[in-house]
């Protein structure tokens, strides 16, 4: 929590309505450093008591008067960042005098990519020849590249390898009961 963005919130905002007001003190308590958080619907409803539909409308309130940022993202709660000014600076709490300050510090965080380097077609293949997958590596690769390396909730793919697996694993099946029947049984279960 920012105290600055916190204080901010509390501040005077005379062409907000009670709830949205509300609303606006609920995600600056909860935004992080970088004055984003995420709560869903219910977490809001929990803490300002509020239905559903004023949620709704207060976040529109607020939006419309440039006071927060939505970014929905699928399947999930959205992210609202909180527009105050000096957003981009930390408040850290210096009680080492007699009376507590807010000493503001600008915050410097360095780009961390989590994300590995997708793998080569050549890196793909030889993998699958290595465990013997009877899997089309051409359309694994060509699938995932086009997909950026997203699986199908669009997150990133950590582990390729564990991927082309699973994959292997579908194929193999797919490819038994198109063998043996449609109820894997085979033929020779039915004579």
């Amino acid at each position: 929590m920012s105290i600055s963005t916190l204080n901010w919130a509390f501040g005077p905002h005379p062409e907000l309505k009670s709830p949205a007001k509300f609303v606006l003190v609920c995600l600056a308590d909860m935004a992080g450093q970088d004055n984003r958080c995420w709560p869903s619907y219910d977490t809001i409803r929990e803490r300002t008591r509020l239905t559903r539909n004023s949620i709704g409308a207060a976040l529109t309130q607020l939006e419309q008067h440039g006071l927060i940022k939505r970014t929905g993202r699928f399947g999930s709660s959205n992210v609202y960042e909180i527009m105050a000014p000096n957003s981009t600076e930390s408040d850290t709490i210096n009680s080492t005098q007699s009376d507590t300050t807010v000493v503001r510090n600008p915050v410097h965080k360095p780009s961390i990519n989590h994300q590995k380097e997708p793998p080569l077609l050549s890196e793909c293949i030889a993998y699958a020849q290595e465990k013997n997958f009877v899997l089309d590596v051409e359309y694994f690769y060509e699938y995932y590249s086009t997909t950026d390396w997203k699986d199908v909730r669009g997150n990133p793919v950590k582990n390729w390898k564990n991927k082309m697996l699973q994959w292997n694993k579908r194929e193999a099946k797919d490819a038994n009961l198109a063998n043996n029947g449609e109820d894997g049984r085979g033929a020779s279960y039915w004579t």
